[in-house]
């Protein structure tokens, strides 16, 4: 939904597309056991 939004008003706005960005755990481990990191990409 966010990735639509971002689209849409760097559409309108004529700028580059808005940049989501996040401070997450570093290892691996904890990002599989804490993220669900295929449905945060499109």
């Amino acid at each position: 939904i966010l990735y639509a939004t971002f689209e849409k008003e760097a559409e309108a706005s004529g700028n580059e597309r808005l940049l989501l960005t996040a401070a997450v755990a570093a290892a691996k481990v904890n990002i599989d056991k804490a993220y669900e990191v295929d449905k945060l990409v499109p």
